[in-house]
């Protein structure tokens, strides 16, 4: 009976987080230029560039929790960010390296998943623990205090010298049973990123 319930729970695990379409970032004023005032060197680790679903376990910390990987989002990350600090921070980047040494992106839906399992009890819930904030994927209460699905993106950029992290987190509802989730998750977790970290390189 174990094993039936391992199987159903990792079978919308996989409906939730592996099914989905591609994410469709806004491209409103968006540009794909050919060339560039600035140079971008790709330091992140290998791993962040992949799809992982982090646990499957309900009483794991990074239960419910998705990495995003490189081709899950259109345009790719690394292309939107060159070409939105092409659009709006050109001349003060003139002849700049931009070493992007972390760019992950993570959707939440620890909370959501567990209260939808129809084989969670109270002993089981006794010893879920959630992500907390410093991990992957994790939000505050203060981010989240509903504990809605959220998608979570950090980023690291490195420039002359200079190291900068910035973090958005984006929460939204389920709009139709488990595997549903509101579209606009992590374009709207990305355009918040974008407009820090170019408002943080203004003169």
């Amino acid at each position: 009976m174990y094993f039936i319930k391992a199987a159903l729970l990792l079978f919308f695990i996989s409906l939730a987080f592996g099914c989905a379409p591609s994410d469709n970032l806004k491209t409103d004023n968006y540009t794909d230029y050919k060339q560039y005032s600035f140079r971008i060197i790709d330091q992140r680790p290998e791993i962040e560039k992949d799809n992982e679903i982090l646990s499957i376990s309900t009483t794991n910390c990074a239960y419910g929790i998705y990495r995003i990987g490189d081709s899950n989002t259109t345009p790719d990350r690394i292309s939107y960010l060159k070409n939105k600090l092409q659009h709006h921070r050109s001349s003060s980047l003139k002849n700049q390296t931009i070493k992007i040494k972390k760019f992950t992106i993570h959707k939440n839906l620890q909370n959501h998943l567990r209260t939808s399992n129809i084989y969670r009890n109270i002993l089981v819930s006794s010893f879920e623990c959630d992500a907390k904030t410093n991990a992957p994927g994790g939000f505050s209460l203060k981010e989240n205090p509903a504990k809605l699905p959220a998608a979570i993106i950090e980023v690291t950029l490195e420039i002359a010298g200079r190291s900068k992290n910035y973090r958005a987190v984006h929460a939204g509802h389920i709009e139709q049973g488990l595997v549903t989730t509101t579209d606009d998750l992590i374009p709207t977790a990305m355009d918040k990123i974008i407009t820090d970290i170019i408002n943080s390189l203004k003169s």
